[in-house]
């Protein structure tokens, strides 16, 4: 297996430093030293506000990337672990499923952030505990404040999409408790496909035992509403109006916005994360948060609980890069491209009959032809009249 490139040159000192960049050596230069000032040693500013002091190291963003647009789930310790026994000949070759996906999950992430493969593959390996330690706190955090925000605001996108629901007088933006199976709007969108919400007794059994609801079945929400077909389960699969996509990556603002990115999302977790389109692993993502927003646990954890929110992640993930699906998924990733990457993956962005410039171009091509061929016919004179006309 190739190992990271490692040609990236350092940014100028006058520049600050990318979140994608390498951690480099203190500058031995004493003029180029930042000089503290009493506020950076109190964290406080003039106002009396206490100030985020910036971080020495990129890691902390580097592990809340990790969460958003590759894997939220697995240790970024094991992820990058599991690609150092792969450098070992012959042991990526018995690597089981599971293990192929967390090597995949390395390779995804170093290619969405050079530097850190970089890092792994110039650094001692004395410096990886704090490595690991930034990465999975940035995890973390990122995983721990999409659930947070989450919280709150399905419950506002419920409504929106249900206002005529009689269970929504039961339904609180604090209270967890009052969702899951027990809720009749937040159990059918939470129930399986597999079963039958309608039916009294399917809803007796998921009340009292939720882990009846597999991790290998997908929930009603997961499409648009009352458009579940179960002849055909592929058509509006992962379309479901409560995927909040836009509310995590765009902002809580943006969720019930028709447009994409806008300039009010200058610091959205996709600018922040660099994110140029929607990925599988962030659309999986998406959809296990979801999924234990509508649900009455309190503490999102990556395994144990009523609910694995790890096996569900995988098990989409399993799905959305199946390459017997490719062709379904690729038209997924554009259906929610045109919603939050308007102007990165446009119909007629390549298509030079749409392209107004191109058309300018042709058309100036075609006059200078045709100018090009009257001035050539002038300076040929009249056309010789043949000698048999001449007697």
């Amino acid at each position: 297996m190739p190992m990271p490139s490692s040609g990236s040159s350092l940014p100028p000192s006058s520049d600050p430093p990318s979140r994608y960049s390498s951690p480099t050596v203190e500058d031995s230069n004493p003029a180029r030293k930042r000089v503290h000032s009493p506020v950076d040693e109190d964290e406080v500013g003039p106002h009396g506000r206490k100030r985020r002091k910036s971080p020495a190291t990129p890691w902390r963003d580097w592990g809340r990337t990790c969460a958003r647009v590759v894997d939220a789930y697995t240790d970024p310790k094991i992820i990058i672990n599991t690609y150092l026994k792969a450098l070992m000949p012959g042991t990526s070759d018995a690597f089981l499923d599971m293990q192929q996906r967390v090597l995949e999950s390395y390779t995804l992430l170093t290619k969405h952030i050079p530097a850190l493969g970089e890092y792994v593959s110039e650094a001692p390996v004395v410096k990886f505990k704090e490595l690991f330690k930034e990465l999975k706190e940035g995890q973390n955090s990122a995983r721990q404040a999409d659930t947070n925000s989450l919280k709150y605001a399905i419950v506002d996108m419920i409504r929106l999409q249900f206002p005529e629901s009689p269970a929504l007088c039961s339904l609180d933006r604090k209270n967890k408790a009052l969702r899951g199976f027990c809720n009749d709007l937040t159990g059918e969108l939470l129930c399986p496909t597999t079963l039958d919400w309608s039916d009294d007794s399917v809803q007796e059994k998921l009340c009292a035992a939720p882990n009846l609801s597999s991790t290998t079945s997908w929930p009603r929400f997961f499409y648009p509403k009352d458009r579940y077909n179960p002849t055909d389960i592929a058509e509006g699969l992962f379309r479901g109006e409560l995927l909040a996509y836009k509310l995590i990556y765009t902002g809580p603002c943006s969720w019930d916005k028709p447009d994409g990115i806008s300039r009010n999302s200058r610091y959205c977790n996709a600018r922040l994360a660099e994110m140029q389109q929607v990925t599988c692993r962030s659309l999986a993502y998406v959809a296990t948060q979801t999924r234990f927003a509508l649900s009455t646990g309190e503490t999102n954890q990556k395994v144990g609980g009523p609910f694995d929110n790890t096996h569900f992640f995988w098990h989409l993930v399993k799905f959305l890069e199946d390459p017997d699906f490719e062709e379904e998924v690729q038209d997924l990733l554009h259906w929610w491209n045109s919603r939050l990457f308007p102007g990165e993956d446009e119909l007629g962005s390549n298509d030079e009959t749409m392209d107004s410039l191109a058309l300018l171009k042709t058309q100036k091509a075609a006059k200078r032809a045709a100018l090009q061929n009257a001035t050539n016919c002038q300076h040929a004179g009249p056309p010789a009249i043949p000698a048999e006309e001449l007697d």
